[in-house]
């Protein structure tokens, strides 16, 4: 990954108050604190002078292992393109399935989770980690991360 003399291209940020839900349907997992941030994110990160290269578009993405927390965050960029911020709707939103094979310059994961890893294994967590080009933003509950253990992780 490219620095481009920032202090470090990948950050963390501790959502602590983050607990997972699941999709009473699907049973898919979602989690709207850290849906709240994932979503400021980006333009934060566009008013802070991230721009496109002159040769190509500035790609971010923001990948998320559960189709539940997919649902949330499409919901929720639709809402934000329509009203004060159109560069939203130019964000990817993939889960890890989709995300697989791809490379984007900014990747925001969402981590949804907070008590084990579910069917976060070390395979799919490498898809999530490993797509950003320039830089990587995660984004979970940082003490419940800590203290999982990766065979904690569904088969």
């Amino acid at each position: 990954m490219k620095n481009y003399q920032r202090a470090s291209c990948v950050v963390f940020l501790d959502v602590p108050e983050a607990k997972e839900k699941g999709d009473e349907y699907s049973h898919s997992k979602y989690c709207d604190e850290s849906a709240h941030c994932v979503m400021v994110l980006p333009e934060d990160l566009l008013n802070a002078g991230f721009k496109p290269c002159k040769t190509r578009p500035l790609i971010i993405a923001i990948l998320m292992p559960y189709k539940a927390q997919h649902k949330r965050l499409s919901y929720a960029q639709t809402i934000m393109s329509d009203y004060g911020f159109p560069e939203a709707a130019e964000v990817a939103l993939e889960t890890i399935d989709k995300a697989q094979g791809m490379e984007y310059d900014i990747v925001i994961v969402d981590m949804v989770v907070a008590t084990s890893p579910g069917f976060l294994n070390k395979n799919r967590l490498n898809v999530l980690l490993s797509r950003a080009r320039c830089g990587l933003y995660v984004i979970g509950n940082y003490s419940a991360w800590k203290k999982m253990k990766s065979n904690d992780s569904v088969p």
